[in-house]
């Protein structure tokens, strides 16, 4: 089963009776779905993957953070109702003002926010997701990233873009190479055999990042990868099914 890791629908556009048909043209079985970033309505759709999930696919994500892009974030309740009805958390951008593709802040600066009273709530909101066993797609500026990943070290990460938005991908890569809990998808960027050899394939999730992303491009930049046939089915959907299929 080849499952895309990084698909965003919504209630009015984006909707997932559109997007399915054409990821099914190109190849591709099911998605972890999740809020668009850039929703008109993001606060209505932030419970649009949970809403989608079946068991078996399609997996679904409930959505944390705002728009990076408009610099803004939601500021109601973080959780949902219950976390049974998702199989992970889209967390994004809400310590972050917007994508990081270098960041000059310090893990310093970044460990002395965490630890004040204004986080104390986004950080209990962590505690509870990885307490229910859910994995974490994170998209925070480099420092807050590493800063959350070593504060929780028990939970599982997810990095989108394999790191370009964190920090940039060869920072990030090389920053969490020797962490078993994180891993990273492959939207947006083409990846190489040497990004994933630094982590892993046991590491990588596919991921096309649509309806932005091209989808028969990035599974065809994974397809063509000069690694092992078993490598490029765990990237393409096994290593996805064991992070969300749990539920």
């Amino acid at each position: 089963m080849i499952i895309d890791s990084h698909v965003h629908v919504g209630r009015n556009e984006s909707r997932w009776e559109t997007i399915r048909p054409t990821l099914e043209a190109v190849g591709i079985d099911t998605a972890v779905l999740s809020a668009d970033p850039e929703s008109y309505d993001l606060r209505g759709d932030r419970g649009i993957g949970g809403d989608l999930a079946r068991p078996g696919g399609p997996f679904g994500l409930w959505y944390i953070g705002g728009d990076p892009f408009a610099g803004y974030r939601l500021s109601d309740s973080l959780l949902p109702r219950s976390l049974d009805d998702y199989d992970g958390v889209d967390w994004h951008c809400w310590f972050s003002d917007a994508h990081d593709y270098g960041s000059s802040d310090t893990l310093a600066e970044a460990q002395a926010l965490l630890d004040s009273t204004e986080a104390r709530r986004a950080l209990e909101a962590i505690e509870a997701i990885f307490d229910a066993g859910l994995p974490l797609r994170l998209t925070e500026s480099l420092p807050f990233m590493l800063a959350l990943i070593e504060r929780f070290p028990t939970g599982t990460f997810i990095i989108p873009h394999l790191g370009l938005r964190n920090g940039g991908c060869s920072r990030v890569l090389n920053a969490l190479t020797d962490n078993p809990r994180v891993h990273f998808d492959t939207s947006v960027v083409q990846p190489n055999e040497g990004m994933v050899r630094t982590v892993g394939a046991h590491r990588v999730l596919f991921g096309s990042d649509v309806p932005t992303g091209d989808a028969a491009r990035a599974l065809r930049d994974v397809r063509t990868l000069g690694l092992p046939p078993r490598e490029i089915v765990a990237i393409l959907g096994e290593n996805a099914r064991r992070l969300f299929g749990g539920r």
